[in-house]
């Protein structure tokens, strides 16, 4: 899985070999968060993330690639009142709507409001979650999580 913020940088990945992205797109709301972990803009001021237009034209573009595309709505903290808790399940309603096949999420808020909103949308634990036991894993599991991405604290043992 591999990072796009661009039609032409998601056919340049597909064509090295990647089979997956993940990206964030631009939110009138959230137009001062970047949900992937970086800056909204570039040094020289070009935006990093793409609209929703774009993104859809990505997602098709990865599909008929056969690959999958993971939406970033990943956020470690997020002040839960009820303005910011609509606007933020719209960000993911209109990622859902471009193509993402699934949604990253780094706080259990979001993971529940993203599983009561929208039930069987395939859903990933961010790194941000700080999964690093097996009870944290089985909680998961049982919230109906598809996907968990440790904490880069664990170790195989």
């Amino acid at each position: 899985m591999v990072p796009a913020s661009t039609l032409n940088d998601a056919k340049k990945l597909i064509e090295a070999g990647a089979d997956d992205i993940y990206l964030g797109a631009a939110s009138r709301i959230f137009n001062q968060y970047s949900f992937n972990g970086r800056s909204v803009t570039s040094k020289n001021g070009k935006r990093v993330l793409p609209d929703f237009e774009e993104m859809h034209k990505i997602c098709s573009y990865i599909h008929l690639h056969d690959g999958n595309v993971y939406f970033l709505a990943n956020i470690p903290i997020i002040n839960g009142n009820d303005t910011i808790r609509k606007e933020f399940l719209k960000y993911v309603r209109d990622g859902i709507g471009a193509g993402a096949d699934y949604i990253i999420l780094g706080n259990l808020d979001t993971l529940t409001w993203v599983k009561e909103e929208y039930g069987n949308v395939k859903t990933v634990a961010s790194s941000y979650l700080e999964v690093q036991n097996e009870l944290t894993l089985k909680m998961l599991e049982e919230m109906g999580i598809s996907q968990i991405v440790l904490s880069y604290q664990c170790s195989l043992d």
